[in-house]
């Protein structure tokens, strides 16, 4: 499912996750783990939220991954993507910001393509850009170097090789623990 969903295949990936769903619910609970019924019900909402409102009949594809999303919360109310996207699909006006444990764990499975993806693949240039800023405005003040450089939100470390040379101490600090790794 997830390989069809990658692909932009919606209708394959939707069969897919509901195929894995019919064989795992009657399961013993000893025998599949809830939380992975969880993740297989919010895929499931997360494909039938990117169709056409159209598509579904009966109701909006939006309602339809609403109730995909509810069910992953019944087998797993820790499941902070299906909260995450659930809150998004509804418009919930008492959710202002994705939460802490959303971000950790989209970050910590993202790390390790996170590079390549943002600076290869958006030309991401945001640290190069921040470095030009600063040295400037440190050049005008006739300062050569900082005691420290904390890197608040730090991802992977992009400033790091830019502010090093620059920094008594370098300090990154980040929600996902898989990004300040592959920082460190």
């Amino acid at each position: 499912g997830s390989a069809r969903h990658k692909q932009q295949d919606l209708d394959g990936a939707i069969h897919a996750y509901q195929a894995a769903i019919e064989l795992v619910t009657p399961m013993n609970p000893v025998q599949v783990e809830q939380t992975q019924v969880s993740m297989l019900y919010y895929l499931l909402g997360a494909a039938l939220s990117a169709l056409p409102s159209h598509r579904c009949k009966g109701a909006s594809c939006a309602e339809y991954a609403a109730q995909k999303l509810r069910v992953a919360l019944r087998y797993n109310p820790n499941n902070e993507e299906a909260k995450h996207a659930l809150s998004a699909l509804v418009a919930d006006p008492s959710i202002t910001t994705a939460s802490n444990a959303y971000i950790k764990s989209l970050f910590d499975e993202y790390a390790a393509t996170f590079d390549k993806a943002l600076v290869q693949g958006l030309n991401y240039s945001a640290p190069q850009k921040l470095f030009e800023v600063v040295t400037d405005l440190a050049a005008t003040d006739g300062v050569k170097s900082f005691k420290t450089v904390v890197d608040v939100g730090c991802g992977t470390g992009l400033c790091g090789p830019l502010f090093r040379n620059m920094s008594g101490t370098l300090v990154g600090v980040d929600l996902s623990a898989e990004m300040v790794e592959h920082a460190r």
